[in-house]
């Protein structure tokens, strides 16, 4: 459906909202401001969802197009890969953001955290054919030259679900010699299963930022922890913890006494019911990862930023920091909740 098409359903519904409120309240003035009132929230909504595409539009030449193929190719393996797993299709440092809301498709890219370099939407069903992006920025720069590799990178790890732990030491002599040399050269396929993630040996990978890490003292950690099914690691405990305090969650971070905006905003993520597996809980992280974005702008804020969080929440967190947070947001009845979400996981096996 066009956007003049849907403007006219919106300018439809807005005008029986006011002739409705105009009959039960016996007073033209409720009916107006009904209608300017139902008007403000849907161009409120379709500006959120689409990025005030009234703003304006880049016009798409045959370049372009092909940049946003595969931007889109991208995004959408990223989607299909477990959310703890998201993380290493930002390893050179390019952000790709595929969503979808009302029937809107979403494309936003960024580098370093911090610059949006394009912001794309079209409309339509993902299935539909002939569906074209219509561009509301888009920031040439030396950043297109990591869109190749890490395409490159996305389909790897998709014929993994993720990153095995038997490939993680060649995976990162394979960046080492891109960030030195240019080209790319992942490991061959050989016969890794998406067994690695699970069973009773549990991998913790470390994700780790290369634009904060020299490409030479770069390193990929791998712990392996024997869990037998008796056994419950703290970070299932931690991370169940925050399903379960969701309703208590609401009501305490309102205040969020002792917590910072930035972590005040990652605990409302991660027990939101919208995005499951966001901020995974690992014994293994990298603080300075999961840091640069406690200290960013647009989390540590009020009104967080969505292409940022979706960004973020893709990072794990250490144990230790996790639970310093929910300690300070559940005070004395952190130990009860510790506990309780134990049994529940035991329950579960």
């Amino acid at each position: 459906m066009a956007i003049r098409s849907r403007l006219g359903i919106q300018l439809l519904v807005a005008v029986v909202a006011g002739i409705v409120i105009r009959i039960i309240s016996d007073s033209w003035a409720w009916g107006i401001a009904t209608f300017f009132i139902t008007m403000f929230l849907f161009i409120l909504v379709a500006n959120w969802i689409l990025g005030s595409p009234i703003k304006g539009k880049v016009e798409v030449d045959d370049k372009l197009e092909g940049l946003l193929f595969k931007l889109e190719s991208i995004g959408t393996i990223k989607n299909t890969l477990p959310f703890n797993q998201r993380g290493w299709c930002n390893i050179l440092d390019l952000y790709v953001q595929l969503s979808e809301a009302a029937n809107v498709e979403r494309l936003e890219v960024g580098d370093d955290m911090y610059h949006s370099k394009i912001d794309a939407w079209r409309e339509g069903f993902p299935s539909e054919s002939g569906l074209t992006w219509k561009v509301r920025k888009y920031k040439p720069g030396d950043w297109e030259k990591l869109v190749t590799p890490t395409l490159e990178i996305a389909n790897w790890l998709s014929t993994y679900g993720g990153l095995p732990a038997e490939h993680g030491e060649a995976f990162n002599r394979a960046i080492q010699v891109f960030k030195k040399e240019g080209h790319l050269e992942l490991p061959d396929y050989g016969t890794a299963s998406p067994k690695s993630f699970g069973g009773n040996k549990t991998t913790m990978l470390r994700t780790a930022s290369t634009a904060e890490i020299d490409a030479s003292t770069f390193h990929l950690d791998i712990v392996t922890e024997d869990t037998a099914e008796s056994d419950v690691s703290n970070a299932e405990i931690l991370d169940e913890m925050c399903k379960m305090q969701n309703s208590v969650m609401v009501t305490r971070l309102a205040h969020g006494k002792g917590l910072s905006k930035a972590e005040i905003n990652i605990l409302r993520y991660k027990a939101g019911p919208f995005h499951p597996g966001a901020f995974p809980v690992m014994e293994v992280a990298d603080e300075d990862e999961i840091n640069k974005w406690l200290k960013h702008p647009m989390v540590n804020h009020v009104w967080p930023d969505s292409f940022v969080m979706n960004m973020a929440a893709q990072t794990p967190i250490p144990v230790k920091m996790m639970e310093k947070m929910l300690r300070k947001l559940l005070r004395e009845d952190y130990e009860e909740s510790f506990r309780k979400a134990k049994a529940q996981i035991m329950a579960k096996r």
